[in-house]
């Protein structure tokens, strides 16, 4: 399987095969907190997502800062974490 398959699979599964495209994953400067009332609903599809895209930074390091940031909360994930990944 290539990585652009692996990718368009992971659009798939998430509902975002409409999705445009950034130049920018994250800012470098972005705050992320712990704390918050708005927790995501699915924890389950929010370490799925993480995860693979953990694995797409093998061939695409531009990513590795924002991936970083989101896999700081895979053990409670809020709507704003999700957000992010998206």
């Amino acid at each position: 399987m290539t990585l652009s398959k692996y990718v368009r699979d992971l659009l798939h599964k998430t509902h975002m095969v409409e999705a445009h495209s950034i130049s920018s994953p994250i800012v470098s400067n972005c705050k992320l907190s712990r704390h918050g009332a708005d927790i995501f609903h699915d924890p389950t599809l929010y370490r799925l997502v993480v995860g693979a895209l953990q694995y797409a930074t093998l061939t695409r390091p531009e990513i590795s800062f924002a991936v970083n940031k989101v896999c700081q909360f895979m053990t409670a994930s809020l709507d704003s974490h999700w957000a992010v990944v998206k």
